[in-house]
């Protein structure tokens, strides 16, 4: 549901504004009034309707955050839905803007601002993240599985000294 304030709140708010005298506050409360009379004149709809804008905003805003340095092959591949070895081939003839690590014989790194306003460039943005934090996860796990390996090195350890002063 769309946040509004409640008319206690206003109320109560009014009341505080006379307190500071702010031109501007006083301001912010005529409009969170008329927002609610608005908000109270829309249909369901028209609310969902603007909620669901609101979290697709939010949403963009949010991956546009995450924005690589540069794009490799296989992003370009599922981006523009052509096979890896097409968008190599591309890079090579200069359709794609991208350059190679490792002089003429690395990968391949294109651009990211070619894509940036292509439709599927936010999804991208997703599957990267998701990438990247299955990729922390999966480091998280080798970290806790090496203290594992410390915690029966030292358990073994104990063991060991626990039979060498039993003898």
């Amino acid at each position: 549901m769309l946040k509004t304030l409640t008319q206690t709140q206003v109320q109560v708010l009014e009341e505080e504004v006379k307190v500071i005298e702010s031109d501007k506050v006083s301001r912010y409360i005529y409009f969170l009034r008329e927002q609610q009379k608005l908000i109270d004149q829309m249909t369901n709809t028209e609310i969902d309707t603007i909620e669901n804008l609101v979290t697709k905003i939010n949403f963009v805003e949010e991956n546009r955050n995450v924005i690589p340095d540069y794009l490799s092959t296989m992003d370009v591949s599922w981006l523009l839905s052509i096979s890896p070895q097409m968008v190599r081939k591309y890079c090579q003839e200069g359709v794609i803007n991208a350059w190679r690590t490792m002089g003429d014989r690395g990968e391949w790194r294109v651009e990211v601002n070619q894509y940036k306003n292509h439709p599927k460039f936010d999804e991208l943005l997703v599957r990267l993240r998701e990438h990247k934090q299955k990729n922390r996860q999966t480091l998280e796990a080798i970290k806790k599985l090496s203290n594992l390996d410390e915690y029966h090195t030292m358990f073994d350890e104990i063991e060991k000294n626990k039979k060498h002063f039993e003898d």
